[in-house]
């Protein structure tokens, strides 16, 4: 069966046939195999594609990108708070360093919640 032109050598492409075009609409599949006969490929992630719901998607596609903007303000805030050390006086420092500390305990809740968005988005197969 023929699903298209051999790619470019050295490209990647997303390979993807219709199940109903292989025999496989509507049944349970519990595993999978490929065979490469001669030449070279390399095998990334493979298995069914859903039909994304474009509302989840946006409203996931939304929310990474307001998690993208929180960890970004986050950072340069971060940037602007040691700039402020070099000139601050004692006070102020402890001041400073407060603030770090409680970016500094907010960044990686913010970066796991992107990784957890980009989870699902791929999952669902937004684009």
């Amino acid at each position: 069966m023929r699903i298209g032109d051999l790619p470019a050598a050295g490209e990647w492409v997303r390979l993807s046939l219709p199940a109903p075009l292989v025999g496989l609409s509507g049944r349970i599949i519990r595993g999978m195999a490929f065979t490469l006969h001669g030449g070279r490929a390399t095998w990334d992630c493979a298995g069914k594609r859903v039909s994304a719901d474009p509302k989840e998607c946006e409203r996931l596609l939304t929310q990474r990108a307001d998690q993208k903007r929180k960890l970004n303000g986050l950072i340069n805030t971060r940037a602007s708070l040691y700039e402020r050390l070099k000139t601050a006086t004692v006070s102020e420092k402890r001041e400073i360093l407060a603030e770090l500390a409680d970016i500094k305990g907010a960044i990686p809740g913010v970066t796991r919640e992107i990784e957890a968005l980009e989870a699902q988005i791929n999952a669902l197969g937004c684009t």
